[in-house]
């Protein structure tokens, strides 16, 4: 139901991607944009300065890594940061997942696993209940999205038509693009995905649409 995994967010990478610079390359290259695989190697191997516990990767498998590229590619070979950074956090972590950043490798956790959508769903559904035993409901709620995959917040056509009555008080068939969202908001957290002509009238039909979509993008 939930959607798909989302890409990591820009601003943590960089800073991840910003810290080996730094903290590696910018001691090996000392200013280079590219050396070769044999300088990179040596500045590796011999460089104390180097600081492998502010990347949190491990220095070892990083070298590993680039003495096996400097065989298979040749001392003489041109390697860049982007490079390095690619092979580095590919081949330098703990385990075998590649990035090993904390705040990484959990955001990727969450996102693979789509535990967001499912969370917010939970949260949702006991606050819309108020069941007065609320860890059985969300264990019921659990069992049944996991064995059934019944959704853990449930929204029929009945009730997604009582939500679009409840802003459709005049009872016109349509409701404004900025009631939309605010329905949809309630349902899911999200805004619904934005429309050719936001200005023009939202008609049941198409909330309907929207919100089942927002529904089984944002939702488990």
């Amino acid at each position: 139901m939930a959607g798909e995994a989302k890409p990591m967010p820009g601003p943590r990478a960089r800073y991840h991607l910003e810290r080996i610079r730094e903290s590696v390359w910018d001691v090996v290259a000392n200013g280079a944009l590219k050396i070769t695989y044999g300088e990179l190697k040596k500045g590796l191997d011999e460089n104390k300065d180097v600081s492998w516990e502010r990347t949190a990767l491990d220095g070892a498998k990083v070298r590993r890594a680039v003495t096996l590229e400097r065989q298979a590619a040749g001392d003489e070979t041109p390697v860049d940061f982007d490079e390095f950074h690619a092979l580095a956090c590919r081949r330098g972590g703990p385990g075998d997942d590649g990035f090993v950043d904390p705040v990484l490798a959990t955001q990727m956790y969450m996102e693979t696993h789509k535990l967001v959508p499912l969370l917010e769903s939970m949260t949702a559904a006991v606050m819309t209940a108020k069941p007065d035993d609320p860890v059985k409901f969300l264990e019921q709620k659990l069992r049944d999205h996991h064995f059934r995959g019944a959704p853990v917040l449930g929204y029929d056509e009945k009730d997604l038509d009582a939500v679009f009555h409840q802003f459709d008080i005049v009872r016109s068939g349509a409701i404004t693009q900025e009631q939309c969202d605010k329905a949809i908001i309630a349902m899911t957290g999200h805004k619904a995905k934005p429309r050719t002509d936001p200005g023009a009238p939202v008609t049941k039909a198409e909330f309907m649409r929207l919100a089942r979509e927002a529904l089984d993008e944002y939702t488990a």
